[in-house]
């Protein structure tokens, strides 16, 4: 099972754009009207740089749950090609693994057996739908039933 929030990520860079370009708008408004205020200048400035950072470092996630292993992988919804995952591990090295919201927006911990002591990853997932949210939920507990069935055949 395979779920992602580019569709949402694609719609905020949008609306991101839509903002630079009205901000654009009031800047050249000021300009073309000979506006001297310079904190005006200089907070038309700061929020084109706000929105262009935002625009830069959005991302959006794609978590894949299947049988054996859970993968989580970000890429910026502009960019076509796919790096690296993040996280990518079989199931049997996981000792937890939960859907938290904090405030707006949603987290995934995940606790791994390690060779001393284990380790806690959190990954941010943003806003997601309710459904999506039921979707994650579902593939979770779907995987921990394999798992415990997996292991009780092996005993």
């Amino acid at each position: 099972m395979s779920i992602d929030n580019k569709a949402a990520a694609t719609r905020y860079i949008y609306l991101i754009i839509c903002a630079v370009l009205v901000t654009l708008y009031g800047l050249l408004t000021c300009i073309l009207f000979r506006i001297t205020h310079l904190a005006l200048y200089i907070s038309i400035l700061l929020l084109l740089a706000l929105l262009t950072y935002k625009l830069v470092t959005i991302k959006y996630f794609k978590l894949e749950l299947s049988e054996d292993l859970i993968s989580i992988k970000y890429n910026h919804p502009l960019i076509k090609r796919y790096r690296s995952a993040n996280l990518e591990l079989p199931w049997y090295k996981i000792s937890f693994c939960q859907l938290e919201k904090h405030s707006v927006f949603n987290y995934i911990r995940i606790g791994v057996y390690g060779r001393y002591k284990n380790k806690v990853f959190i990954y941010n997932l943003g806003i997601l739908a309710s459904e999506s949210i039921d979707l994650i939920n579902e593939g979770i507990l779907k995987a921990k039933e394999n798992q415990n069935n997996h292991k009780q055949i092996l005993r």
